[in-house]
């Protein structure tokens, strides 16, 4: 039986032998121009630099320095606040819509606060049946 670095050096002319020899095209200048600028950090995507995250839903900054961070935050740290949100603090979108991120949608109010609206609006919107018991 052979070991890894055995098999590797009997295999080793074959690596690559379809690609030896023949060179890619180059980059064209567009497409140097855009590396350049996406290592500088610079490199604007379509949605002026977010993107929707598919796991929540909320939009996601994705340049630099706020890379990662919701917009929905951003934008009421930046305009609602004037300062970073405190670690009890959280944004609720008044309308529901985690897209929505207008700042007459957005609302700053502390995990207590928030657990306890949205508890209410469950606790309303649940069915009862016959015997007041909840379906």
């Amino acid at each position: 039986m052979r070991t890894l670095t055995e098999s590797i050096a009997l295999a080793a002319h074959k690596i690559g032998a379809k690609t030896r020899g023949i060179k890619r095209a180059p980059f064209t200048k567009e497409h140097r121009r855009k590396i350049s600028l996406a290592r500088r950090r610079l490199y604007k995507n379509k949605q002026g630099g977010r993107t929707l995250k598919k796991t929540t839903g909320y939009y996601v900054l994705t340049r630099w320095p706020n890379t990662n961070k919701s917009e929905h935050v951003y934008l009421a740290e930046k305009h609602i606040l004037k300062r970073k949100l405190k670690k009890n603090e959280v944004v609720h979108h008044i309308n529901k819509i985690r897209t929505d991120n207008r700042l007459e949608n957005l609302q700053v109010m502390t995990r207590s606060e928030h657990a306890a609206l949205h508890a209410k609006e469950n606790y309303t919107k649940r069915k009862k049946d016959k015997y007041g018991r909840f379906v």
